[in-house]
């Protein structure tokens, strides 16, 4: 076998080098960022550093800048945090959450739970190449509502959802109800890569992202809120994070995203079209040497590096361990989920049959993804796929 390639960038990014080298350079200050001596002072300034390049990037105030552990962690802060927030107000009766049938399981899990503490859900269901329609928003809004959350990218389609659209709804029902609510979130960690992402770009009141996905460390992530956003602490502690996430801060970690973050800003827009280009040679490629095949996300509008494709007539499982053992890392839908084996919950709620789930793949491409490395990837699909 020669060199693998790596087509699962969804799931995962690999360190970038300069993400690393400031990573293993921070290792060394072990100091608590919360100890008043020159050691954990010296944490807390690599903190302060990174959160202001981080506010930076989304147009937010440094203070708006929440570090977590994950995105799940994010995820479950903006939901059950503002459920919470409600709930010691006194305002526990009859609230109501707008979110999708597509959203990572860190937020339909999590609206499981809220839904078993006697919260409404409405989930929107989503056309058939996996967009939400901006008027069922509109049509499941009421006064009851206290939070809207829909992710801007998808991460098995790639299919960009209406955010912009989303927010100027949500604008105008506030207004029209003289209310700040319903609050809205959005699940970014599949888009800050791509898209504009600050904030009042987007019509969010507060965004998820994460290291992992952006080629910094697995194990950082943040939640960014708008100002004024009431949020309630779901960690409790020593009081971090403006009391709003407790737990000693990873100033390593948290250092080396802010490096990730300053990389995509300075390489966004020539990344994003170099992508746009291998994705586009990957799937002509596909659909000459296999006419049958389907692009789940059909018309619309994607991110440029995720790619979900049917093969009629195969096995997902089967063409992964297949293209593994040829050399090639790919996935079936989200790395969440992947050892479950189970159907992916995202292309059923677009329409396709539990068959036609099993037999769909998606590749993701990335930083260090190559146009040699799609040829090659191609000529093993010959092989695999006859």
């Amino acid at each position: 076998m020669g060199k693998r390639i790596y087509l699962d960038y969804a799931a995962s990014t690999p360190l970038d080098p300069q993400v690393e080298k400031v990573f293993v350079q921070n290792l060394r200050l072990f100091g608590n960022p919360g100890s008043l001596h020159s050691f954990g002072q010296e944490a807390l300034a690599i903190i302060d550093e990174a959160r202001l390049k981080i506010a930076n990037f989304f147009g937010v105030h440094s203070s708006d800048v929440i570090f977590t552990g994950s995105a799940t962690e994010a995820n479950n802060l903006a939901l059950s945090g503002v459920v919470k927030f409600f709930r010691q107000q006194k305002k526990s009766e009859n609230l109501h959450i707008i979110s999708s049938q597509i959203e990572h399981d860190s937020v339909l899990k999590t609206l499981k739970d809220l839904e078993a503490q006697g919260v409404a859900v409405t989930y929107l269901p989503v056309s058939s190449d996996g967009r939400i329609r901006v008027q069922d928003v509109s049509s499941f809004l009421r006064r009851e509502t206290i939070l809207v959350s829909i992710m801007t990218v998808n991460n098995e389609t790639g299919v960009i959802q209406p955010i912009e659209d989303i927010g100027r709804i949500i604008r105008n029902f506030r207004r029209v109800n003289n209310s700040i609510f319903p609050l809205f979130h959005t699940d970014a960690v599949q888009a800050v890569s791509f898209e504009d992402c600050q904030l009042d770009h987007l019509g969010v009141d507060f965004l998820t992202f994460s290291g992992h996905k952006i080629y910094a460390p697995k194990g950082v992530a943040g939640l960014i809120l708008k100002k004024g956003t009431p949020l309630a602490p779901i960690i409790l502690g020593g009081g971090q994070e403006d009391n709003r996430r407790s737990g000693t801060e990873n100033a390593a970690a948290i250092g080396a995203l802010a490096e990730a973050v300053n990389l995509i800003r300075e390489n966004k827009k020539d990344e994003s079209h170099r992508l746009e280009k291998l994705r586009k040679k990957f799937v002509e490629e596909i659909m000459k040497n296999w006419p049958r095949v389907i692009i789940n996300s059909g018309a619309a509008k994607t991110a440029p590096h995720i790619i979900n494709v049917r093969f009629p007539g195969q096995k997902s499982d089967e063409l992964l361990v297949q293209l593994d053992l040829a050399g090639v890392a790919i996935s079936a839908g989200s790395a969440c989920s992947a050892r479950a084996l189970e159907p992916s919950h995202v292309l059923l709620a677009m329409g396709l049959s539990d068959e036609q789930t099993r037999a769909s793949i998606r590749f993701s491409l990335g930083r260090f993804t190559t146009e040699k490395e799609i040829e090659e990837v191609l000529k093993i699909l010959k092989k695999i796929i006859k």
